[in-house]
């Protein structure tokens, strides 16, 4: 499974730069899958669609992309939430950000279909917010990066550490 090589990659100390740039191609192919689904829910009219019969497999064949990007980003946010936020401090953090993702699904059960566009615009929003997550995730892999850049270069800059040794009485 994702999760268990995630795991395993995580156990050689080489996962966390490796599941941040797959974190942001599966977000960036989650927004795609779901501005293609908005697409071919919409009732405007598609040259290549131009019966509503045949929309139903691209529509059905995009939110299966979605669903599998939905399942590799539970794996991928539980390794990189293991790798960057402390034990002490994780309850703290996952409430601030499950504050606003829980407002803005309040928000889309409140607001009545006709003004969001019914379920193409409900896609297309959600599009958009995957889209900006996309974004996020590759600006903060670039800080990542260089943090990390940072952290090596200090570390082959500080003086080789000595290792004292204990005399035993004799």
């Amino acid at each position: 499974t994702l999760f268990a090589a995630l795991s395993a990659r995580r156990a050689t100390g080489d996962a966390t730069a490796a599941v941040e740039r797959f974190t942001a191609g599966m977000l960036a192919a989650a927004a795609l899958s779901l501005a293609a689904a908005s697409l071919c829910a919409s009732d405007s009219p598609l040259p290549f669609l131009d019966t509503p019969g045949r929309r139903t497999a691209p529509l059905l064949l995009s939110l299966v992309a979605f669903e599998v990007c939905a399942g590799a980003y539970f794996s991928c946010i539980g390794t990189l939430r293991g790798a960057t936020v402390p034990d002490r401090s994780l309850s703290a953090v996952v409430a601030l950000f499950n504050a606003p993702a829980n407002a803005c699904v309040a928000a889309f059960l409140v607001t009545p279909p006709d003004v969001l566009g019914g379920t193409p615009g409900a896609l297309g929003i959600a599009a958009g917010a995957l889209a900006l997550a996309c974004g996020c995730t590759v600006r903060l892999t670039g800080i990542g990066r260089r943090e990390r850049e940072a952290v090596a270069a200090a570390e082959a800059a500080a003086p080789p550490r000595r290792r004292l040794l204990r005399r035993t009485s004799s």
